[in-house]
């Protein structure tokens, strides 16, 4: 199973570059079924102690989205297993009816 985080959007403040929003997806994918989820963390502004942001990296705001999620990361990543095992063996299906002319 393939784990991967991605950063969609970052919202910012104009003057400073401090970045109060970011939009992420993570895909987890087994057998060619991949499963998807969106989300958004937000941050407070602080004075100082924050990377410029032209000096960001995708690897670096992944990882403020994975330690502002904290507990609830494994649990996205179970959900998202779970969906794909789902598809890989379905537990109900949709038929016709037995009384129904051929």
């Amino acid at each position: 199973m393939q784990e991967v985080w991605n950063i969609l959007s970052l919202e910012r403040i104009k003057s400073s570059g401090f970045v109060t929003n970011i939009r992420y997806s993570v895909n987890v994918t087994d057998s060619n079924i991949t499963a998807t989820k969106t989300g958004m963390v937000k941050f407070e502004e602080r004075e100082s102690g924050f990377i410029p942001f032209d000096e960001l990296t995708e690897n670096e705001v992944v990882d403020w989205v994975k330690n502002k999620l904290g507990n609830e990361v494994p649990k996205i990543v179970d959900e998202l297993k779970d969906e794909i095992e789902l598809k890989l063996t379905p537990k109900s299906e949709i038929v016709v009816p037995p009384w129904a002319p051929e």
